[in-house]
């Protein structure tokens, strides 16, 4: 795998820069107690937590794409439910 991608550099835990790298220099970026983890498009930004594999902005999980579109489905999905019901109870 030889692709540039972003990269958030993380030490003790908290995002302290994100950066654009390729793949096979991970481990040049992991020195000194940093550790370097590809992110792609995550919106993950410096003073982020990352935890047990997961980045978090100010307490919340950071969504992939993927998830945030899921997230709104769900939303809308719920208020055309609650329409329905609004509009049989009517």
């Amino acid at each position: 795998m030889n692709y540039a991608t972003n990269i958030a550099i993380v030490e003790n835990g908290r995002v302290v820069n994100v950066i654009w790298g390729y793949i096979y220099q991970l481990e040049e970026f992991a020195k000194n107690g940093l550790a370097a983890i590809p992110i792609g498009d995550l919106a993950t930004q410096i003073g982020d937590v990352y935890e047990n594999g997961r980045f978090y902005h100010n307490g919340t999980p950071v969504m992939t794409k993927e998830e945030e579109i899921q997230e709104l489905d769900n939303y809308i999905i719920g208020l055309e439910y609650e329409t329905t019901i609004n509009d049989l109870e009517v």
